[in-house]
């Protein structure tokens, strides 16, 4: 189509055909008349001419030509349209040119573009330690900053990744601290810069007399930083509904006082599980107090019930992390993450924040669908964790499984306020 005119389209790529068809006969049979007296009486006459000076014999072969010119035409045509370098031009009839505009699904939408994070880089974490200690599997479920490098907890593992800020393939700097161990269930990481040790969250232990509740694991690191002690593991005396709805996100905040708070986020709405732990929009983050307390006494005794805004209307909250009185929510089931502001004097929400979608494919369907840990590394930039994939989850999912991914907020976001005093 691009080399002979009037075929545009599969309707003019027909008739052009056909009509090649027939000027070629035609031209064929005036070449033949040339050939013997046998065939034709008058050699040297074109069947061109006037049917009276074309013998009877001449008539019929012309006549045969043309007729097989009508029956193999079909054929030709069929086999025209089914040519390997005619699939663009037949996709060109279903999808419109670029230069239109196209209305057709969410990502379409000027709101939802202007919403979008724009990848960076990512890498799956089997391609980032040097040293992987026989693992395969990275279930990655939160993530802190501390010591000029990323920290990670896996829930299959009880080892932490620390994660050079290069992100680089097989770096000596990234490395797997501690042994791997059996399923470790973490589901939160976070920093104490007092004492230098982590926070990890169990997210659920049915061990508590009382119920289920979360656990806190401390942790120091050796002096070589290449394995940990367990110090201490206490429990949030946060009576939770359900065996694996607990706490996804945990954050560490000592005031002016010596006050040593946990913020926890819970994963389903209103703290729940079923239906209940459905209803989008619901988010709550459970805020408790060190007991003070060593041994078997130590826990964490609950201040308050944190509503998150409304407009984080997400089925499910999967990560959290602040910058200074910034916070970013993430969430698994809406491939999304929300940003807003908080005070932590009145340890409320300041700001009713904003969205922002995480990529997604072609079709404007989500691809990043495990997003657990979330950290910030600065102003405009984020990393994120995803987890491996659920089985019932469709294929386009596991591509960005087990993997960390680095974003950037999209140009034109809204600017909060940050207090580098509460900066990790």
């Amino acid at each position: 189509s691009s080399v002979c005119p009037g075929t545009q389209n599969r309707k003019g790529l027909e008739r052009f055909t056909a009509l090649m068809l027939l000027l070629s006969c035609s031209h064929c049979h005036y070449k033949r008349a040339h050939w013997s007296a046998t065939a034709c009486e008058r050699p040297g006459v074109s069947v061109l001419q006037s049917g009276a000076m074309v013998p009877s014999r001449c008539r019929i072969v012309l006549l045969s030509c043309w007729v097989g010119s009508l029956l193999i035409a079909p054929l030709v045509v069929e086999a025209v349209r089914s040519a390997p370098g005619l699939a663009i031009s037949e996709r060109s009839q279903t999808f419109p040119p670029l230069t239109k505009k196209h209305k057709g699904t969410e990502c379409d939408t000027k709101k939802f573009r202007k919403s979008m994070l724009t990848m960076i880089k990512e890498m799956p974490f089997i391609g980032l330690f040097k040293d992987i200690k026989g693992q395969t599997k990275f279930e990655a479920s939160g993530m802190t900053t501390a010591l000029g490098s990323l920290w990670i907890v896996f829930d299959n593992l009880h080892t932490l990744g620390r994660v050079n800020e290069h992100f680089k393939f097989r770096d000596g700097k990234n490395q797997l601290v501690g042994v791997a161990g059996e399923d470790s269930q973490f589901e939160g990481l976070t920093y104490v810069e007092s004492t230098g040790h982590f926070y990890a969250v169990e997210e659920v232990s049915d061990e508590h007399e009382h119920g289920l509740h979360p656990y806190t694991h401390e942790i120091e690191l050796s002096k070589d930083g290449s394995s940990y002690t367990l110090l201490s593991r206490c429990p949030v005396h946060f009576l939770l509904k359900a065996q694996n709805k607990g706490f996804e996100g945990i954050h560490y905040h000592e005031d002016e006082h010596g006050h040593k708070y946990l913020l926890g986020l819970c994963e389903g709405n209103y703290c729940s599980g079923g239906d209940e732990g459905k209803e989008s929009g619901n988010g709550r983050i459970v805020v408790s107090e060190f007991n003070g307390k060593e041994g078997e006494d130590c826990g964490w005794d609950v201040v308050k019930t944190v509503h998150i805004p409304s407009t984080a209307d997400f089925m499910d909250y999967s990560g959290m992390a602040f910058r200074g009185n910034r916070v970013a929510i993430t969430s698994q089931e809406n491939s999304a993450i929300w940003v807003g502001t908080f005070d932590f004097e009145t340890l409320e929400f300041t700001s009713d924040g904003t969205v922002y979608n995480f990529p997604r494919d072609n079709h404007c369907d989500m691809i990043y669908c495990n997003v657990e840990g979330i950290q910030w590394l600065d102003d405009v930039r984020i990393v994120a964790a995803s987890d491996k994939a659920k089985k019932y989850q469709p294929f386009r999912c596991v591509e960005k499984e087990q993997r960390v991914h680095i974003f950037a907020l999209p140009e034109g976001a809204e600017e909060l306020s940050v207090d580098d005093s509460e900066t990790e």
